[in-house]
């Protein structure tokens, strides 16, 4: 009889993992939208998302440079093509899967520029230099989308006649999408929890001359994926954005007003 049993178990086991696999195909299968709006979501925001990471990572490549590792350059990472920058899951799989997911953005990330801290001749400061200027070109290209959101506004009404729908309506999106993007990659980054670019100028400024804590620190960088998602699941990536958001789109509002100020 204990014989026998066996293969009952075995079979019910079986039946078990067929419907759970038939539910969760039925379940990922209703989760998927590949509508024509997802994929015309997918078109308009994409060239953004890959532009933010390519240039992301060129501003930490080229001024690991100019801080005299050269690493990077041997590697072929000084460059503004974006298939140097692609990492096959983060750059590619991820963002479509959220696209065609509902997701309301994208989200991913590229191959890390390798950077070798001994290489540096330009200082102590220069590694904080190489770990900000990620981050500092997403705020540019904030700013940058924002100037342009803020000129097609001026333009004249009939031209922006038309409602969502219209070619200018999409147009506003990407500019739109533009400023939100490239905010959230920047604050998003500065986190200080590795592997990202906020762990590197706490590394710089602070951890690297404390003994007790360099070791315990250094260890954290091979945990740092799964850091990450505890914060994601506790709220605190998004309580970290929250905070940081509002005041840098009021900075930006600023500086974009302020032609506006000194023309009256």
């Amino acid at each position: 009889m204990a014989h026998r049993g066996k293969p009952i178990d075995r079979q019910a086991r079986r039946r078990r993992t067929i419907r759970q696999s038939l539910r969760f195909s039925a379940g990922f299968q209703q989760s998927v939208d590949i509508s024509a709006e997802r994929i015309g979501f997918f078109i308009l925001t994409y060239p953004i998302f890959l532009a933010a990471l390519t240039l992301h990572e060129f501003a930490h490549a080229i001024t690991a440079r100019w801080g005299g590792d050269m690493t990077s350059s041997y590697q072929g990472r000084v460059t503004l093509n974006p298939i140097a920058h692609m990492d096959p899951i983060g750059t590619v799989l991820m963002p479509v899967l959220m696209a065609f997911s509902s997701s309301p953005f994208l989200f991913g990330w590229a191959k890390p520029v390798p950077i070798m801290n001994a290489n540096f001749r330009r200082g102590r400061g220069c590694g904080v230099i190489v770990a900000l200027a990620g981050p500092f070109s997403n705020l540019l290209q904030a700013i940058f989308f924002a100037i342009c959101l803020q000129a097609v506004r001026m333009m004249p009404a009939e031209l922006l006649a038309g409602g969502e729908d219209s070619a200018m309506g999409h147009f506003l999106r990407f500019l739109s999408y533009g400023v939100i993007l490239n905010l959230i990659l920047a604050i998003f980054n500065m986190l200080p929890v590795p592997p990202l670019d906020g762990s590197h100028v706490l590394w710089h400024t602070f951890m690297q001359y404390q003994p007790k804590l360099r070791d315990l620190y250094a260890s954290m960088y091979q945990y740092g994926f799964m850091i990450l998602v505890v914060l994601s699941v506790l709220g605190v990536l998004g309580w970290w954005i929250g905070i940081f958001f509002p005041p840098l789109s009021i900075a930006m509002d600023q500086i974009i007003s302020l032609p506006d100020y000194f023309r009256s």
